[in-house]
């Protein structure tokens, strides 16, 4: 399958941006850069990783607390969770479907 010239000039389109993005550190996270899992994973206790460029995130349900909150940090420093800034930010959200939307808001800022 080849591609006629609109397709082509999207796809350069779409890599010139990304390795814009990339040189600037990522800039702001938009929602369609990345992809966490869905509200099932979490409620399961399931702790999610993950990472965008430089940008790394960690998502932890922590069922127990009341009221039950989802814990998440995101640190720029491009290592490990253990090997993060100490004084990344991080922040809670109630364990449920819009919690998690509130999640998603707060890595775009």
């Amino acid at each position: 399958m080849t591609l006629g010239a609109p397709q082509w000039k999207f796809f350069l389109l779409s890599a010139i941006i990304h390795r814009e993005k990339k040189k600037k550190g990522g800039g702001l996270l938009y929602k369609q850069d990345y992809k966490l899992p869905q509200f099932d994973y979490f409620q399961f206790g399931n702790v999610h990783c993950g990472s965008l460029g430089a940008l790394r995130w960690r998502i932890e349900p922590r069922p127990k607390e009341d009221p039950p909150v989802l814990h998440a940090w995101k640190w720029k420093n491009g290592l490990c969770f253990e090997k993060r800034e100490e004084d990344c930010p991080e922040a809670d959200f109630p364990l449920s479907p819009e919690g998690l939307e509130q999640l998603e808001e707060w890595f775009s800022q």
